[in-house]
């Protein structure tokens, strides 16, 4: 199945221009984590470096026709209120039959997801919480012509209301394959690595507690294969 990975344009303003104070420094791990995930089972993925590649709503738009997608998946970082152009750019991709199946992921939709729901009807579905595992269940679902209404970690509509449940945490970090990294993340100057999920202080913002760690012989291979980044400043 062709799935279609989007980090979508995000508007900067003077007060709020922090991403890594206004969402976990994992956000930009997501879409490449899924990508990982999906492509082990066989699937062709691709993602498209809206925001770091400085891409337009009409650029993106021209990509998602040459790739058609079987399903997009939208990491939707965060989400300003009164910020529609991603709303409206995802309902114009429904009205013209440009993708069948739009799904959204990552920490905003995790405790939004009925206000997303309610909001653009383009959306399918969402993503609650880690999204590897229900990404994945999804996509072996959708390419069996199966549209899945009780999915674990999965929020759909059902009727006038929204059905959902909570997919259990992934214990093992380990068993997840090394997150795709586009060249887009490669030019920039640092490497972001995984070592944990949750947050030691139990912070509720995370949405994935309690605290796991991977082992740190798994993080040694994957900052190796980051070639002429493992000296970088922002390695972390």
């Amino acid at each position: 199945m062709k799935v279609l990975l989007l980090e979508h344009p995000r508007t900067v303003a003077p007060e709020r221009c922090n991403d890594i104070a206004n969402t976990p420094l994992a956000s930009c791990l997501l879409s490449g984590s899924i990508a990982g995930v999906i492509n082990e089972n066989g699937h062709d993925v691709s993602i498209i470096e809206g925001y770091l590649d400085n891409l337009s709503y009409q650029e993106i738009e021209e990509q998602v026709r040459c790739a058609a997608p079987g399903l997009l998946g939208v990491n939707m970082v965060y989400h300003w209120q009164g910020d529609q152009e991603i709303f409206s750019f995802l309902e114009k991709l429904k009205k013209d039959k440009i993708v069948p199946y739009i799904v959204v992921y990552g920490y905003y939709p995790t405790f939004a997801y009925e206000k997303i729901l309610k909001n653009c009807q383009a959306v399918d579905a969402l993503v609650l919480g880690e999204p590897e595992l229900t990404f994945a269940e999804l996509t072996a679902s959708l390419s069996r012509g199966n549209k899945p209404q009780d999915l674990p970690g999965l929020a759909v509509r059902d009727g006038s209301g929204v059905r959902c449940r909570r997919r259990e945490l992934i214990d093992d970090l380990d068993s997840l394959p090394f997150p795709v990294r586009t060249e887009a993340m490669m030019r920039i100057s640092e490497v972001n690595l995984q070592g944990s999920r949750g947050c030691y202080g139990r912070c509720t913002f995370p949405a994935n507690l309690p605290q796991r760690y991977a082992s740190s012989p798994l993080c040694a291979p994957e900052k190796e294969g980051c070639p002429d980044r493992q000296s970088a400043p922002g390695a972390c």
